[in-house]
């Protein structure tokens, strides 16, 4: 995965992505509560990435569903996620055609 955020955001809005909640610090299990709420946590004190200052903004305004669909995609066809250069190069690198190419059987040229 190319950018760790994405898979962040995705289990930070959660909450919300459920409807849950109305904004991702209101779930008291989320671990956005603690990190918007400065509640010391050391499961997520310490992330290998960084995160925006304005965070609760960033993850209560991140519902885009085109980027869920994108990450849900990623993980059920288990292929790269991220920018198309960077995904290209990793399918090449570890052949990964497949999971590229859209399911089923290829069609005919006379369908086409």
């Amino acid at each position: 995965m190319e950018q760790d955020s994405y898979l962040l955001v995705l289990l930070e809005a959660n909450p919300k992505i459920a409807k849950i909640v109305k904004q991702c610090e209101e779930y008291k299990y989320s671990s956005a509560y603690n990190r918007i709420n400065n509640i010391p946590d050391e499961l997520i004190s310490k992330l290998p990435i960084d995160i925006s200052n304005d965070w609760s903004k960033y993850i209560n305004d991140k519902e885009d569903k085109t980027d869920i669909d994108y990450i849900r995609n990623s993980i059920e066809r288990q292929s790269p996620l991220g920018d198309e250069l960077w995904k290209l190069n990793m399918v090449k690198k570890h052949g990964l055609e497949s999971t590229l190419n859209p399911i089923g059987r290829p069609r005919r040229k006379d369908e086409i």
